[in-house]
């Protein structure tokens, strides 16, 4: 989510904040924290279909579900901090293979995460 705000300019940035219902004061980095830190479940389904429109994830299901999706990408983006120790674990937890490079155990854990809320959404 933080490629969708980022792409957002300042002013739409506060608009975004604003809806909302948080303070729209500060500089874009303080709004994208806002955002970030922000309860999804109080979002309006439109307002979590935007960013999972510009991401091209799915976009139909319960409010509960896209919730589910914006987190699971959002975490998505925490494998590249990981060691390749932990993303391994990560895998073996979720009984994928563990060999390869580290852009391929993100890469699998990535999908797993897509193919978990495909399968969300369609339940």
């Amino acid at each position: 989510m933080d490629q969708y705000l980022s792409s957002m300019k300042v002013s739409q940035l506060k608009a975004f904040v604003h809806t909302l219902g948080l303070s729209n004061i500060g500089n874009k980095s303080a709004l994208i924290d806002r955002v970030l830190k922000s309860d999804l479940r109080r979002w309006t389904m439109d307002q979590l279909k935007d960013p999972l429109r510009f991401l091209n994830l799915p976009i139909t299901g319960t409010k509960n579900a896209l919730i589910k999706i914006l987190q699971q990408h959002n975490s998505s983006s925490e494998y590249q901090k990981m060691t390749n120790a932990t993303l391994k674990k990560l895998l073996k937890e979720r009984k994928l293979s563990t060999t390869g490079v580290k852009a391929v155990l993100v890469k699998r854990l990535e999908e797993n995460d897509a193919d978990i809320s495909t399968q969300d959404v369609l339940s």
